[in-house]
């Protein structure tokens, strides 16, 4: 199985991804990484399956027509939310989305942008919350943290540094994913990078509305909750997706 990864912009952000694979791929898979920059010239048709991302944000930058044609004609999986940098060419991405065996749509967003007219497209919720654990309010102050901080901690450390502050900031939606399991107040900015794209549709599906850049906001504890729950119960849907496009067992 080939898997073609992309850096979003956060350390964090890559081992969440690759913990997301390693939840999500049967045991026993030989699994070969490959960064998406460098995939050209590979032959992916000699792949049982080709996993497209690792629950990060793909940028449009990066989808060009001949991963385009790589992909065609081979079993593949999206998995991937769209880094929505304005402008971009949407042709290239709108072909990717199409040759896309499955495409895993990590926001309600996306699949209304994108993938309303796709069968092949299914929402699962950003799954990668599935795997930060819950943590207890420790720090009665803010902090703020960017997408390059924590580089050299593990998950679990880095989610539990992130999430035992009362208020945390900052301006990429994997902190913010991680901060959700514990803070009680969250804020964004586009001071190093703009994301609202990204986080709207991620407030969206756990709260249900949205807010502007340095605005707080109270978290919901029991949304959060829901959201967890539910991601859950998608996340063995997508594992049950990978085994069937594996042929490790048979369509339901």
């Amino acid at each position: 199985m080939l898997l073609l990864t992309f850096d979003d912009g956060t350390p964090l952000g890559e081992r969440l991804g690759w913990a997301l694979v390693q939840e999500i791929l049967p045991p026993g898979v030989v699994l070969v990484r490959v960064r998406l920059i460098d995939a050209a010239g590979l032959d992916f048709g000699k792949y049982d399956l080709v996993l497209v991302g690792c629950g990060g944000y793909l940028p449009c930058t990066l989808v060009t027509p001949e991963l385009v044609n790589l992909v065609s004609g081979v079993r593949s999986v999206g998995l991937f939310g769209i880094r929505r940098e304005m402008p971009f060419d949407a042709a290239p991405l709108s072909a990717l989305l199409d040759r896309l065996t499955v495409w895993l749509v990590p926001t309600r967003e996306e699949q209304v942008l994108y993938a309303s007219a796709r069968a092949n497209a299914i929402w699962t919720g950003d799954m990668r919350i599935c795997l930060l654990p819950g943590v207890e309010t420790q720090h009665e102050r803010e902090v703020r943290v960017s997408g390059a901080d924590l580089a050299a901690a593990s998950l679990a450390d880095a989610t539990v540094t992130i999430a035992s502050h009362h208020a945390v900031s900052s301006d990429h939606p994997d902190v913010l994913l991680m901060a959700m399991r514990g803070a009680r107040s969250l804020a964004w900015s586009t001071k190093e990078a703009d994301w609202s794209a990204e986080l709207r549709g991620l407030f969206l599906d756990v709260f249900g509305r949205s807010w502007p850049a340095e605005v707080w906001f109270e978290v919901d504890p029991e949304a959060v909750t829901a959201y967890r729950v539910l991601t859950d119960a998608l996340l063995e849907k997508a594992r049950a997706v990978i085994r069937v496009l594996l042929k490790w067992e048979a369509a339901p």
